[in-house]
Order: C-alpha cells, then sequence, then structure tokens
C-alpha cells in the first residue's frame, strides 16, 4: 500500500485571469484542478481536466475513492 510521506500544491496559470491548483503526493500529481474536485464525494474525479489551447475539457477515467483501514 503507497503511503506519501509529502504533500504539495503548485499554482498553474493559464492567463492573467486563469489559473489552478495541482496537488501532488511524492511528487506525483494526485489532482489537476483541486478547487473543481468535490472532496465530500464517495468516488472523485482527481485529473479532471485536460487543458486544450483554448478551452477545458473533462478527462474519462482517473477516479478513486479514499478509505481509511486501522491506522492508515
Amino acid at each position: 500500500m503507497w503511503q506519501p510521506k509529502t504533500f504539495r500544491t503548485k499554482i498553474k496559470k493559464f492567463s492573467v485571469f486563469t489559473s489552478i491548483t495541482e496537488l501532488y503526493a511524492d511528487d506525483i500529481l494526485i489532482s489537476n484542478d483541486i478547487q473543481s474536485v468535490n472532496w465530500g464525494e464517495d468516488s472523485i474525479h482527481l485529473i479532471g481536466y485536460v487543458y486544450g489551447w483554448d478551452e477545458f475539457d473533462w478527462k474519462p477515467g482517473d477516479w478513486a475513492t479514499f478509505r481509511k483501514a486501522g491506522d492508515y
């Protein structure tokens, strides 16, 4: 079972008016837009957006469900 040791966020700017916050665990991209994730849902879409030159689109897949098992 993977247990991340470090977490960090990174701001990604697309223009003067558009930016997102990415979430990394052990330098692995976990979510590419944490503001758009509904963290209260049972299953969440972690890598939700694919960014093109002039539009945003949903990426299929990349759903996750978080569970607690004992101390983990």
